[in-house]
């Protein structure tokens, strides 16, 4: 068993492996979360990161907090679970992947999240999430995404 590492707020553990060995990468991941902060899973999503990791850059950068601030496009629908920014699908054809995320808790101010689950694949240019599970306070919302970026889009 491996042991939880922070990731932001976040903790995160599980076993993650790459194969080259063909020249196209192949993921493998099973992650797991005890904690889940929803902030940190923002830029992962196409959200604007965390006003704490915007203010260690800046420092890092030597330029104010506010010039960082102005620098990081935030999207203008923040009251929506996912973010209106566009959709890289290109990524999507630049490995193969097998992965399984879960949260057992999340920790969300903007929105009711209790938990959280993913079961994800990406075979050459086609992702397939299912399912994608989110627990609410009164109920579960679970469903399957199918991305096919094969063609040019």
């Amino acid at each position: 068993m491996t042991q939880p590492g922070p990731v932001g707020n976040s903790d995160l553990e599980g076993d993650m492996t790459v194969d080259a060995r063909t020249g196209r990468p192949y993921l493998t991941a099973d992650m797991r979360s005890r904690r889940l902060d929803f902030v940190d899973l923002g830029p992962i999503i196409g959200g604007a990161p965390s006003r704490a990791k915007i203010a260690q850059a800046a420092v890092k950068a030597g330029i104010s907090v506010a010039d960082a601030q102005a620098e990081v496009s935030v999207p203008q629908n923040q009251q929506y679970l996912l973010p209106d920014v566009p959709l890289a699908v290109d990524r999507v054809n630049q490995m193969d992947a097998n992965i399984h995320y879960k949260a057992a808790s999340v920790q969300s101010q903007d929105f009711p999240l209790r938990s959280f689950e993913l079961k994800m694949t990406i075979d050459h240019g086609v992702l397939k999430a299912a399912p994608v599970s989110f627990a609410l306070t009164q109920a579960t919302i679970a469903g399957n995404v199918t991305i096919a970026a094969r063609k040019k889009i």
